[in-house]
């Protein structure tokens, strides 16, 4: 059984899709502030109890509020709860340090003691923003933490290396901005963003640094990612054994924000015969790094932008073109934006012990 935190976001709905496909069954706990990742688990959770399969348990509420049952018969945790992007974290540093610190490494202490083997931590390759963006970094290089959201992932990283032991290993996923479909879709992610607006307001925004026309993002697809779990808990990734600690980055390119303009400028002219614009926003704080990838992930990494035959963007121009204005627009697509609607600042510092969904 693998249990699967953050199951209705936008990472959570993708993998829990790619563990039932590898016949794992899955355990889903999220507290449902987004309906529609949220709605499609609770289908999926209908249609496997009809088909008379235990291939998805779905539990409703905070992770850092669980008893011991939920880890009953569960052998690995991808916790990919949290909130998930430095607006986020600003909105409330205090509780963005509460879950993705501190609730984080007590949710970890709770599998270990409950016997879990494997906890794979969903961190964040802006850990590395602030570094030399022209020296691509790997996993064991000196950090310069400035902002909330990284500074709570890189705390809850130490702590949970602190925890692993030969029985407890501790895998630690630095993600790259992350793009591309998803059950539970956001716009508030570059790659995205960019794709809803040249198809909505036949303009792109390019955000730039003052002075510095060109900055550099790593980016992963959200399917690439997804893999990535799925292949470490098949036993495809993990070869140093000696190591109670595994920290990988995981990205599929590092690009150039204006090239993934042009890309996505290229695919609507050519595949919906959109003329898109350009606009250059001047900005007093852009992240500008890149990342090395670790030769032992880069087979799963199949969905790239830079690809001549524009074979991925396709797919998300095709997604994009036959959505709404509203659906495109809505605030649930941008998670800061649904988190002041939900007026959550007590919720997200005080949330339900999940239960299950009978």
């Amino acid at each position: 059984m693998i249990l699967v935190t953050g199951g209705s976001g936008y990472l959570g709905t993708v993998l829990i899709d790619k563990l039932i496909e590898s016949d794992f069954e899955v355990r889903a706990v999220d507290i449902g502030w987004f309906s529609d990742g949220w709605n499609y688990l609770f289908d999926k959770t209908v249609q496997s109890k009809i088909a008379n399969k235990d291939e998805l348990q779905l539990y409703r509420g905070d992770f850092r509020n669980c008893d011991a049952t939920i880890f009953d018969n569960v052998d690995a945790v991808c916790h990919l709860a949290g909130l998930s992007n430095d607006p986020m974290a600003e909105f409330n540093p205090a509780a963005n340090h509460a879950i993705n610190g501190l609730g984080a490494v007590e949710f970890a202490k709770k599998a270990k003691e409950n016997g879990v083997s494997v906890f794979i931590f969903a961190s964040t390759a802006s850990v590395y923003d602030g570094m030399d963006r022209h020296m691509s970094k790997w996993e064991d290089a000196n950090l310069d933490i400035k902002y909330p959201y990284t500074a709570s992932k890189l705390y809850a990283e130490k702590e949970l290396s602190d925890l692993a032991d030969e029985n407890f290993q501790v895998v630690i996923l630095r993600q790259a901005t992350l793009w591309g479909i998803s059950h539970r879709m956001r716009f508030d992610l570059v790659v995205n963003t960019m794709a809803r607006d040249a198809a909505t307001t036949k303009r792109i925004n390019i955000v730039i640094q003052k002075e510095e026309k060109y900055h550099c993002r790593p980016l992963c697809h959200v399917e690439d990612c997804a893999d990535i779990y799925v292949a470490i808990l098949n036993g495809e990734v993990l070869v140093n054994t000696d190591d109670n600690v595994h920290r990988y980055n995981v990205i599929g390119e590092n690009i150039e924000i204006f090239e993934v303009g042009q890309y996505i400028r290229d695919v609507f002219r050519r595949r919906h015969h959109y003329y898109i614009m350009s606009d250059y926003i001047v900005a007093d704080k852009v992240r500008s790094y890149t990342v090395k990838l670790d030769y032992r992930l880069d087979k799963y990494m199949t969905h790239i932008i830079q690809d001549e035959k524009n074979i991925n963007l396709n797919s998300l121009s095709d997604y994009i073109v036959s959505k709404s204005h509203n659906e495109l627009y809505y605030p649930i697509s941008r998670n800061i934006d649904w988190l002041k609607t939900l007026s959550t600042c007590a919720l997200i510092t005080n949330g339900n012990p999940p239960l299950p969904i009978e």
